[in-house]
């Protein structure tokens, strides 16, 4: 519609939408790692090293959830354009940081290295992809933007802590205690994250909360 502050409002909302969700995701699956790949997957012939190491890829992807899914999205502000060649640059700046941290961090750190390798590279990229699309889309503010984030990562960052706290003290990294360690640490750690939310009175939570509520008009029980 060529309707530019309705492009930057709806994006600006998706992205912190997005980060909202997937940032305390991120965080809460790098503490949880271990329970969670034990209540999941150690049974059997699958022994606890090899639950250690598939924790470890498991925790190195999780802390680059956020940049993922920010990353994807941004990407999509410019196809709305009709414009494939930035997001095609884009992802050529990626591809180059991914494979060189991957030749860094794999041979010190094993499959964590390689799985931290994406992660960063999708976070740096992220942050590129909303550079140049505030560069491309004049109004499109980064501040404001960045200020939502940083109350996120704040709240998750808290989150984690009590989530490490809690995983330290109750249940265990296998077997039906994994299942009681990630299930207290899930539900414990929304609520802290929630809290410290809206402790920073975080406007993106009616956001949230607003998109749930049943619009005027509509038969809901169709």
């Amino acid at each position: 519609r060529k309707d530019k502050p309705a492009f930057i409002e709806q994006s600006s909302l998706g992205i912190r939408m997005v980060a909202l969700l997937t940032m305390p995701a991120g965080l809460g699956l790098f503490v949880l790692r271990r329970p969670i790949i034990g209540a999941i997957l150690e049974h059997s012939r699958f022994t606890s090293a090899a639950a250690l190491n598939t924790s470890r890829a498991l925790g190195g992807f999780a802390i680059g959830l956020v940049g993922f899914s920010v990353y994807l999205f941004v990407l999509r502000a410019f196809y709305a354009h009709h414009d494939a060649r930035t997001p095609f640059v884009i992802n050529l700046f990626e591809n180059a940081i991914n494979i060189a941290l991957a030749f860094v961090l794999t041979g010190r750190y094993g499959v964590l290295g390689l799985a931290l390798s994406f992660g960063i590279a999708y976070l740096v990229s992220a942050m590129f992809a909303l550079l140049i699309l505030s560069y491309k889309v004049t109004g499109f503010a980064l501040a404001p933007l960045y200020t939502s984030l940083w109350r996120m990562f704040l709240a998750a960052i808290v989150m984690a802590e009590v989530v490490w706290a809690v995983a330290r003290n109750v249940g265990a990294n296998s077997g039906t205690g994994a299942i009681a360690r990630t299930v207290a640490g899930t539900i414990i750690g929304t609520a802290v994250y929630v809290g410290v939310l809206l402790a920073l009175k975080a406007p993106e939570l009616d956001l949230l909360r607003n998109r749930f509520k049943p619009r005027r008009g509509v038969n809901s029980a169709v």
